[in-house]
């Protein structure tokens, strides 16, 4: 029997869909600093080209570790108004600008449920 599949409000309104999948104390490791901060965890992973625990469930690709002359800190990711660009399409053609652009738990959540990468997230997870 086919699995039916939700609709994005359905989706939403489950709280587990919505949950941080980010690692937490519970597994014997210090709590993320970017633990429930969608838009800063995305725009570090972006700028690292690495892959958010809560898509890695769905994918091998993990990143390379930034060499030191590549480090940065956080507040100097975050201050380049470019790694906390949402780049998901404002629409293309007919089609409408996608109503969850710059909801980023939101957008992850659909994502998640659908094992599809968000729009800021696929350049570097799809083999070229």
């Amino acid at each position: 029997m086919a699995e039916t599949s939700l609709t994005f409000e359905e989706i939403l309104a489950d709280p587990e869909n919505l949950r941080c999948k980010c690692l937490d104390e519970s597994e014997g490791k210090p709590p993320c600093a970017l633990r429930g901060l969608c838009k800063e965890c995305i725009a570090n992973h972006r700028y690292y080209k690495g892959v958010p625990n809560c898509l890695r469930e769905f994918t091998t690709v993990q990143g390379t570790p930034p060499t030191p002359e590549e480090r940065r800190t956080h507040e100097q990711i975050f201050a380049d108004p470019e790694n906390m660009k949402c780049t998901c399409t404002s629409g293309i053609g007919d089609n409408p600008a996608c109503k969850y652009k710059e909801s980023c738990k939101e957008c992850i959540a659909i994502h998640r449920y659908y094992k599809g990468f968000p729009a800021c997230v696929v350049e570097f997870t799809v083999e070229k």
